[in-house]
């Protein structure tokens, strides 16, 4: 039986040249409803490590409590105020935690997506935008960044440039008989116009200690 004791993310680029957007991107998140029952609540996951949660939607408000990666949330309320923070455009979450309740930014701290490893049960993965900056020809690259971590503890981080300013499809495809791969994270590349994809992108999680 294997046994994954580290994970490393490597990356492999298939049909793709750089990749530029034109517009800032915009994060936004679903909110629970009063009338929403716990069999149709929907959780959110921390994507950063080290996280703040705050009594007042801003950085400035008074922290109340530091969460891991991958910390489980239910998203209550968003601020009226939208925030930019490296590049990128959000709203402020009030969250819910067991009992716990506070506010977090939603651009690059809350997981724009979240799916589990295939090798195993207590490795998951979270993906969402890391930043965007403006180059000298005026062009706004972004960048996107998929994370593992086991147990609220970060294995490894990916940074990788990104294309529209919408977030990218991305699922674990498991790892196709390849030796050493636990994971193969595949990602359709949209192309700058039309409803085409350019190309896939594919993320290899690899196994570097196995027990028999």
């Amino acid at each position: 039986m294997k046994n994954v004791k580290n994970s490393i993310l490597g990356l492999c680029l298939a049909a793709m040249s750089t990749m530029f957007g034109q517009t800032e991107p915009q994060v936004n998140f679903a909110t629970a409803t009063p009338s929403t029952t716990v069999s149709k609540v929907t959780y959110e996951y921390l994507l950063a490590d080290h996280v703040y949660l705050r009594e007042n939607p801003s950085i400035k408000g008074k922290a109340v409590a530091l969460l891991p990666i991958g910390t489980k949330m239910v998203i209550q309320e968003k601020s009226e105020r939208e925030d930019t923070l490296d590049g990128i455009k959000s709203n402020w979450y009030r969250v819910s935690i067991g009992n716990d309740s506070g506010w977090v930014w939603g651009g690059g701290l809350i997981a724009q997506k979240t799916f589990g490893s295939e090798a195993s049960h207590n490795v998951k993965f979270a993906y969402g935008f890391e930043s965007a900056t403006v180059n000298e020809a005026g062009e706004i690259e972004q960048k996107h960044q998929l994370r593992a971590f086991k147990n609220g503890v970060q294995i490894d981080k990916i940074v990788f440039n990104g294309h529209q300013s919408k977030a990218l499809e991305i699922k674990n495809i498991g790892n196709k008989g390849l030796f050493n791969v636990e994971d193969i994270i595949a990602l359709d590349i949209p192309a700058t116009e039309g409803n085409e994809n350019k190309g896939k992108m594919y993320i290899f999680g690899i196994t570097e200690n196995l027990q028999t």
